[in-house]
């Protein structure tokens, strides 16, 4: 785009230009003779400017043909210490009932950094209708490798449980690094439970 209007600018300044050299050349006594002349000009400067108009007008034609990208979401982090991937689901019920879902990660330490767990590196956000969905909590210890500590270059499987509004509703699952510069994410996924 901007290079058409570059090229649009530089043809106004062309015909403005011409124009001036056309008043200070042609201005004579005789009106036929400086319309003529002008005429002419015009004809030239409208001959220069139909092939630049013609390119404008395909390259936006070509611009308007092409697809949309589709969103792919938030960029993850390729740079990062540690990896995280969501390996699946499951729906389940807490102790009073309440709809629940069980999410399956795999953390793994890419660094040459001493020994972490999930807990401490990363920042796990769970989402149903933009709303935060809590931590569900049992009877036994829900925590499943969370807290596990694993040396550079191991993984650990990790399930985490989260309280759901509903059933139907998608759920949105972001991990981001515990502490970064970068909005990059270590994983990303949109759930769909119905």
């Amino acid at each position: 785009m901007k290079k058409i209007l570059d090229l649009l600018k530089k043809i106004a300044i062309a015909f403005v230009v011409l124009i001036a050299v056309a008043m200070v050349f042609g201005g004579g006594s005789d009106d036929k003779a400086s319309d003529s002349g002008s005429k002419k000009e015009e004809a030239a400067v409208e001959q220069e400017a139909a092939p630049a108009e013609e390119e404008a007008q395909d390259q936006q034609e070509a611009a308007s043909e092409e697809e949309p990208e589709a969103d792919e979401g938030p960029s993850i982090a390729t740079n990062s210490d540690y990896s995280v991937t969501i390996d699946g689901y499951s729906l389940t019920n807490d102790y009073d009932g309440a709809p629940c879902i069980a999410i399956n990660y795999t953390f793994t330490n890419v660094s040459s950094n001493e020994a972490t767990s999930m807990q401490m590196a990363t920042d796990i956000n769970v989402y149903q209708n933009g709303v935060e969905c809590e931590d569900a909590w049992f009877a036994d210890d829900n925590s499943d490798g969370y807290t596990n500590k694993v040396k550079a270059g191991v993984s650990v499987a990790v399930t985490r449980v989260y309280k759901l509004q509903d059933t139907t509703s998608d759920v949105e699952v972001e991990v981001a690094p515990l502490f970064s510069w970068s909005d990059d994410l270590l994983a990303y996924q949109v759930i769909a439970i119905a």
